[in-house]
């Protein structure tokens, strides 16, 4: 058992040991399991390095890497209108039309860091999930985390970069064959959460249809979405 706020190298050792056990036990069958409110991409303190010429130094690229070998990945999250508050856009639009002040710049400062951290995370989410992963929303989700065959990882971190660079948080890892019973615990209770959280099209079908009320235009698929936010956002900051 370990207790660390080395957050960064608790989730490396975490990764890499569900790589290294995929590569060794190809015939079995993996299951990653990743309970996060919020989920970012971020890059690891220290590069996976595994088989020739192939180096793994973030998030995403240890999830496709796992992925592409048949490992089965499923990740639980807030729902997407808990990520993306979507009424802060027209106001953003709004006060970028107002007359410039301290006060002004620094709301629309706050706001527009608000959208783009919401929007990364989205962006991040439908690629895991077009890359193969289980992906589910729960709302008011607060629960972190992470379970692979081999640790169970708990604590205050979600999966993103500032928990593992910025914020004092804290983990516990926990080995499998030292507390196996503890282990079938979490597993079963993960279990729970899932059979309860909604399914990935639900979320996103209820964000398309929020954010096309709320600004009267048409979103076919959240990549649009995502072109039209950071369209906005670069025109602001420009």
């Amino acid at each position: 058992m370990i207790i660390s706020n080395s957050i960064g190298k608790l989730f490396r050792k975490f990764f890499y040991s569900e790589v290294i056990h995929l590569i060794a036990n190809r015939e079995y069958e993996h299951t990653l399991i990743v309970i996060s409110p919020w989920i970012t991409n971020f890059s690891f303190p220290i590069r996976i390095s595994i088989e020739p010429w192939t180096n793994i130094e973030s998030l995403y690229e240890v999830f496709s890497f796992l992925l592409e070998r048949g490992c089965k990945i499923k990740v639980l999250c807030r729902t997407l209108e808990e990520w993306l508050n979507v009424r802060l856009i027209p106001l953003v639009k709004e006060l970028t039309k107002s007359t410039p002040s301290h006060t002004v710049i620094d709301i629309l400062r706050e706001l527009v860091k608000d959208i783009k951290y919401a929007i990364n995370m989205i962006d991040f989410i439908v690629k895991i999930y077009e890359k193969g992963a289980e992906v589910r929303f729960m709302r008011h989700l607060h629960t972190k985390l992470y379970i692979n065959c081999t640790y169970i990882l708990f604590g205050s971190a979600n999966l993103t970069n500032t928990a593992t660079n910025i914020n004092e948080e804290m983990l516990m890892l926990i080995n499998r064959e030292e507390h196996e019973d503890m282990y079938r615990r979490f597993v079963r209770y993960s279990s729970s959460l899932f059979k309860k959280a909604e399914e990935f099209e639900v979320s996103c079908n209820r964000l398309l249809y929020y954010i096309s009320k709320v600004l009267h235009i048409h979103f076919k698929d959240l990549y649009e979405v995502i072109d039209y936010i950071n369209q906005l956002l670069l025109d602001i900051t420009m």
